[in-house]
């Protein structure tokens, strides 16, 4: 019976592995510039977005003005909700409309080359994170 015991103890401790935090597998908290953005030649100035993921909640300028934004990560599916921004006027808005409109798009991520890679549902890249 004494051995069937450390037997059944042997294996529950051989049977327990450490569980992995799902959210530090996309570089949990850190701030992220848009190097390209899907509609835009030349970024003339650069959005940033930092991701929050004990709130998620994004934030970060977006071209012109501040935003806040909810997301939702599970695995590689990546959706932001109805960002909040600021409402300063700058002279050229084009590259904020088109940081929201493609935000509003994503779908999924993937990294690729040490950037990270915002998709929309056909696989079509939106922004380049670095």
């Amino acid at each position: 019976m004494r051995k069937f015991v450390y037997l059944l103890v042997i294996v529950a401790l051989l049977s327990c592995k450490t569980t992995k935090n799902t959210t530090k597998d996309f570089m949990l908290n850190e701030k992220y510039k848009v190097t390209s953005l899907n509609g835009i030649k030349e970024l003339k100035v650069t959005p940033t977005i930092t991701f929050n993921f004990e709130t998620n909640k994004a934030s970060g300028m977006a071209g012109c003005n501040g935003y806040n934004v909810d997301f939702t990560k599970d695995g590689n599916s990546l959706n932001f909700g109805l960002a909040i921004a600021t409402k300063m006027y700058c002279t050229n808005m084009n590259i904020e409309k088109s940081f929201f409109i493609n935000l509003s798009k994503v779908t999924h991520f993937k990294k690729k080359d040490g950037n990270v890679e915002l998709l929309d549902k056909s696989d079509a890249v939106l922004m380049v994170l670095e």
